[in-house]
């Protein structure tokens, strides 16, 4: 049997293992690359002759496995590659605490927008499922500037391996060299592990809402919480959705205020708003005060196309269609963009192997291409938006 000594010995010498590799998700102006370690330490980033910390406040954070670290957009665009380093430390002493030797992984990094148009494909109701669905996604191949993740990725929150269900599917499309865009979806919010998701997935200041730039294209992430009111029972008292959305709202309002560095900044061409529940489309007698006014704002911002999931179906809604006379009328299309199946026809939507999703083309001319593709690449319907 190793005595006590012996333990801290082997610890102390042990110098950890990166175990889920680095997902570079994008919010605001910034790039937060994420990964996860087999014991806690610290982390940092280094890109070029600059090192960036996993940091709170200023003290670098040691007591966790998963890190994740913020460097502004543009400077690892310059750079083209970072180096995650890790180190553990057995004891945090308030005087002289020494770390190990850093273990470091280098990936390479390819700023988006370089190309004549900009490549978006867009995943959600994945539910856990990891293989179909990133075959889907490689559907540009090296062409892709970025992977969005619109929610219901993992089945629910309910333990940390499904919220992974993120990092595998990131990791296998992108290889932590392109950036992801994660929209929370309902599922995502359901079980222990949802007040931990923002410390695993671009966020700003913790909230699941926020803007980001790639290339010509301005995105709105949005995030409506859950489906039903606040006090069904199926929440058991602990969801506050409603405050949740409300100060979405003011961000909306926010953002029309500072218009002219959003989506009035120069070389914008394109204004997409993504968000897991299509509310322009359906009705939630709970919440559709709110989410017509979200609607008139992204009216007022001149949104080209908002993108979404939530309903396992592949539709297309034509800008100024009528719903209900009980809602705000979008003046832009709207995509609902996956299907756990090959065939959008099929009657089965639970198929393992199987998987149709969104890929987008933005134009510097103001067009967009959109094709829902399968997991054998084939498209299944093609719309031209103008």
């Amino acid at each position: 049997m190793e005595t006590n000594v012996e333990m801290i010995e082997k610890e102390e010498a042990y110098p950890g293992k990166i175990i889920t590799p680095p997902v570079v998700f994008i919010a605001g102006e910034n790039y937060q690359i994420v990964f996860e370690t087999d014991i806690t330490g610290l982390a940092r980033v280094r890109v070029g002759d600059r090192t960036y910390t996993d940091n709170l406040n200023g003290v670098v954070r040691s007591s966790d496995t998963f890190h994740r670290v913020i460097i502004p957009c543009d400077v690892l665009d310059q750079a083209g590659s970072y180096t995650v380093e890790f180190a553990h430390i057995a004891d945090r002493k308030p005087y002289r605490p020494q770390s190990g030797e850093f273990v470091t992984e280098t990936r390479r990094f390819f700023a988006p927008g370089k190309n004549p148009s900009v490549k978006m494909y867009m995943l959600s109701d994945t539910h856990t499922r990891v293989d179909a669905p990133s075959v889907c996604a490689e559907y540009f191949g090296k062409e892709l500037d970025i992977l969005v993740l619109a929610g219901d990725i993992g089945n629910s929150a309910k333990d940390i391996d499904l919220v992974k269900t993120i990092h595998r599917i990131a990791e296998n499309v992108l290889h932590g060299e392109k950036p992801c865009a994660f929209v929370r979806g309902n599922h995502d919010t359901r079980g222990k592990y949802a007040e931990f998701l923002p410390s695993i997935v671009g966020n700003i200041g913790g909230n699941t809402f926020f803007t980001f730039r790639i290339g010509n294209v301005w995105c709105v992430g949005l995030d409506c919480g859950e489906d039903k009111i606040d006090s069904h029972i199926e929440y058991g008292d602990i969801a506050d959705y409603t405050s949740f959305r409300e100060a979405q709202t003011a961000f909306l309002k926010q953002i029309i205020e500072n218009k002219a560095k959003e989506y009035e900044k120069e070389g914008t061409v394109h204004k997409v708003a993504i968000c897991h529940i299509p509310f322009t489309i359906i009705k939630h007698d709970f919440a559709d005060y709110i989410y017509n006014e979200w609607t008139a704002l992204l009216n007022e911002i001149g949104i080209d196309v908002m993108i979404t999931g939530h309903c396992h179906k592949i539709l297309y809604y034509d800008a100024d269609k009528f719903i209900d006379e009980s809602k705000t009328v979008a003046n832009f299309p709207v995509i609902v963009g996956a299907r756990m199946s090959d065939d959008p026809l099929s009657l089965c939507d639970t198929k393992d192997d199987e998987f149709t999703a969104t890929a987008i083309e933005f134009f510097d001319n103001g067009e967009i291409d959109l094709n829902f593709t399968n997991s054998k690449h084939e498209i299944i319907k093609s719309v031209k938006v103008k």
